[in-house]
């Protein structure tokens, strides 16, 4: 990619120094849970320190099993408090650096911040404008490049589960072709959108980020396009000639997923996109743009899944919509921004079928969350890019307007039943051997059993449906078929022997793409296309995964 050169690395530097003192007068041995942090006390001895924050989705762990366990109440995730490893995620908490002085524990909780590189630092003057085009698509224009994130365009996302609340307006498409650069943040359908991608040329320069798994990269090189470029995380690069650099971070959690920091002359932006502690929050400081995602209910826990009861699934999603608000908060504390705009959450559930998804699934708007930026960190200027799509940066000022154009289209129930239609139609090549052929070609092993069984709009079973059963606690998966109603009494019969089971009733319409086109699966659970029950109920975080990021697109073919 000629487009881009490296010329560092971003810096880590401490942004504070300081110890946390957390009282041990009182405390029986044991784990406890005191100021944020676990610990153990073995007599009056610590063994160990570990934050009490959810790797996953940052929810505050809470001890139970008398403290054998600490559980986050976010997605349930379960940290065994003895190994200090998540129950079947494959990600350990890192211990802490402390020191005990009698009955003191001093936790060492530094804060630290990220900076350019001392030799490519600009301080000139520049004027930069950015563009929302759509959800979290937006260009950036300054110092004479513009770098576009993220299209999603056109239709909808996660196999007809997402829809545009706020479709873009009618030049998105040109915004996109005329990037000089195109970032692609991860492979969820509604960053990296392939409708929207046919429709963009295929020599447009592409830098994503060098996921271990490739789930990003392949994919885009699949659809012809001829300058792609994976990039390593925390690396500086140049545009061309240009003041213009930037560097893609990673996210905090076990995901694919990642942020992008822009910087040119006195003007910088950090794009948080919708990762989770981006760089375990360690973060350039005092940019003049920070966006982030807002809305929660970007998941299909818990609505989707039929292990938790009604009433809890209420409670939940009331409990996510506030992380997802109190997570905004968080990054505008680490980063201290003069402006804070929410982006990467205009989604809706606009398909009739999905009505009571819609109706349950309770999201924050991005008033909510510059009304409450504005309200916590009033130092800051925080805009909802719906009253003004136009952001202009100059000379330590910035002013809003409206782009005076109209949208390209209404996700009414006329434009989404013309997608669903079109799902409906695909059914046409239906296979179930193909099934068979899916699974037993995935090289996956897991102590895990899959009952996957396709079901009508409703999530009921379909009479003489053949449902699939795969074993994956052999050398290679082992699938067998059967009636549907048979294996969902397998299921419901299965009992507590150590092996996890997993059912997935899934629309027949939705799952046949992911087996035909080896689509991520993530599509159906995050797009409210199935109905999950698991035994024990717990996160199979191995399987999502391989089936997201590994086992997807033409490349893993076998030979």
């Amino acid at each position: 990619m000629d487009v881009i050169k490296q010329v560092g690395h971003l810096q880590r530097q401490v942004l504070r120094q300081e110890t946390k003192h957390i009282s041990l007068a009182g405390l029986e041995p044991g784990v406890h849970l005191v100021d944020g942090f676990i610990f153990q006390l073995t007599g009056d001895q610590v063994d160990w320190v570990v934050s009490g924050i959810c790797d996953h989705a940052h929810g505050q762990l809470q001890l139970c099993d008398a403290g054998r366990t600490a559980k986050c109440p976010l997605h349930g995730w379960e940290l065994d408090t003895q190994s200090l490893a998540y129950r079947n995620v494959a990600l350990k908490k890192p211990r802490l650096p402390f020191r005990q002085e009698s009955k003191e524990l001093l936790v060492e909780a530094d804060a630290y911040c990220l900076a350019l590189p001392d030799d490519v630092e600009a301080s000139h003057l520049v004027r930069a404008e950015v563009r929302f085009v759509s959800h979290a698509c937006v260009a950036i224009d300054v110092a004479g490049v513009r770098i576009v994130t993220d299209p999603w365009l056109f239709g909808p996302c996660f196999i007809a589960g997402w829809w545009h609340a706020f479709p873009p307006k009618e030049d998105a498409l040109e915004i996109v072709n005329s990037a000089d650069l195109l970032y692609i943040s991860h492979n969820h359908p509604d960053h990296m959108h392939v409708e929207t991608l046919r429709q963009v040329r295929k020599d447009l320069p592409i830098v994503v980020p060098d996921f271990p798994s490739q789930s990003t990269v392949k994919p885009v090189k699949e659809m012809g396009f001829t300058d792609v470029e994976a990039l390593p995380f925390n690396s500086v690069y140049q545009v061309g000639a240009s003041d213009v650099h930037f560097s893609i971070l990673q996210a905090g959690d076990f995901r694919d997923d990642s942020g992008l920091f822009v910087s040119a002359g006195d003007f910088s932006c950090l794009l948080a996109v919708d990762s989770n502690a981006l760089n375990n929050f360690v973060l350039p400081q005092n940019v003049d743009l920070l966006m982030t995602a807002f809305a929660g209910g970007a998941s299909g826990f818990p609505v989707c899944f039929d292990v938790v009861p009604d009433n809890r699934k209420d409670q939940m999603v009331a409990r996510n919509k506030g992380a997802a608000a109190s997570q905004a908060m968080e990054y505008i504390r680490h980063v201290q921004p003069k402006c804070f705009v929410p982006y990467a959450g205009f989604f809706t559930e606009a398909a009739q079928r999905d009505a009571t998804v819609k109706a349950r699934n309770k999201k924050n708007t991005s008033a909510d969350a510059a009304q409450l930026a504005a309200r916590e960190f009033p130092n800051v200027i925080a805009h909802d890019p719906l009253d003004g799509d136009l952001m202009v940066f100059e000379r330590g000022e910035v002013t809003f307007s409206e782009v005076d154009l109209p949208r390209l289209y209404t996700s009414d129930e006329v434009y989404t039943q013309t997608y669903i239609d079109r799902l409906k139609d695909g059914l046409s090549d239906y296979s179930t051997s193909a099934f068979v052929d899916y699974f037993e070609s995935a090289q996956f092993q897991d102590n895990l059993i899959v009952y996957l069984i396709p079901t009508n709009d409703a999530f009921d079973l379909i009479e003489g449906e053949v449902a699939t059963r795969v074993d994956f606690r052999g050398t290679k998966p082992s699938v067998h078929q059967m009636p549907s109603d048979v294996l969902f009494r397998e299921f419901e019969e299965a009992e507590g022997d150590g092996t996890r089971h997993l059912l997935i009733k899934a629309r027949k319409d939705a799952l046949w793409p992911v087996i035909r086109d080896r689509l991520p699966w993530e599509d159906i659970s995050i797009g409210f296309q199935c109905r999950i029950d698991r035994k024990p109920d717990v996160y199979n975080s191995d399987f999502w995964f391989h089936f997201t990021n590994v086992h997807i697109g033409k490349m893993l073919e076998p030979a």
